[in-house]
């Protein structure tokens, strides 16, 4: 994220206690709609070209657990619970 510019903010794959996943990225799709990708995937279970290991890029990451640049976290004020509109 150091040397990218292009990256605004990192998050973490979150779990359930029973091990399943909580959160893994935010899609925004067609029509509007947003979703947690992955949600609800047990553990050790392999999703479609194994995306639940794979770094990739997401609409938007939780802010339960987010990593932003101090450039970014400035612009967009992720202050209070405006987290997910801050993002999009």
């Amino acid at each position: 994220m150091r040397g990218n510019k292009e990256i605004g903010a990192v998050g973490a794959k979150l779990y359930y206690p029973d091990k399943s996943i909580q959160h893994a990225g935010i899609a925004y799709g067609i029509a509007g709609i947003v979703g947690n990708l992955l949600s609800g995937l047990p553990y050790g279970t392999h999703a479609y070209f194994e995306r639940e290991a794979a770094t990739r890029n997401v609409s938007a990451v939780t802010g339960a657990c987010l990593f932003a640049r101090r450039e970014i976290y400035k612009e967009v004020r992720l202050y209070g619970r405006r987290k997910l509109q801050s993002c999009l």
